[in-house]
């Protein structure tokens, strides 16, 4: 496990922090979820299950904010697992929804599970009062960094180099 002493540096771009962070998160989800087998693709498996059966794959790739190959795989992914099946659109047969099946169903209940107790454990330090200015100050940082001209950054995902994939088994070096 990471053990990164975070603290405020005004030289210190915001993502290193963020990152650390979500590399530790992600780390103990994946342990949680590892009897699933499913890795960190447990937020597409939130996404569908809340758009209930009207997402495609380019709607979870902007729900995502992340390249269409990525979502590909991704989907591949959790299709050769059995968590998700393509329903064709009886309005347009192009076109493919994404549906969690019975398995993914029952998953759910794991998952939603396994992020209700890790984020108890993130923030069993904290009173109401400190959480509630947590996800205020996220937000405003969000509205913040929303306002301002960027160019816009889809993050890739690539199932062959999460640490489960790698020959060694060993994660690789931040």
């Amino acid at each position: 496990m990471l053990e990164k002493q975070i603290t405020y540096d005004r030289e210190v771009p915001l993502t290193l922090p963020l990152s650390l962070l979500t590399k530790q998160y992600v780390g103990v989800m994946f342990r949680k979820l590892a009897h699933i087998g499913i890795e960190k693709y447990y937020t597409a498996m939130i996404i569908i299950e809340k758009a209930g059966g009207k997402l495609n794959q380019q709607n979870l790739a902007d729900e995502m904010l992340i390249d269409k190959a990525s979502v590909v795989r991704m989907v591949d992914y959790l299709v050769d697992k059995g968590f998700v099946v393509r329903q064709q659109n009886p309005g347009d047969r192009r076109e493919y929804f994404l549906v969690l099946t019975p398995a993914a169903d029952q998953a759910m209940t794991e998952i939603r599970q396994a992020i209700s107790q890790l984020n108890e454990l993130v923030f069993a330090s904290f009173t109401e009062e400190e959480k509630k200015q947590f996800w205020k100050a996220i937000g405003r940082i969000n509205d913040t960094l929303s306002s301002l001209p960027a160019e816009e950054v889809l993050f890739e995902y690539d199932p062959k180099t999460s640490p489960a994939r790698r020959p060694n088994g060993k994660k690789k070096p931040i």
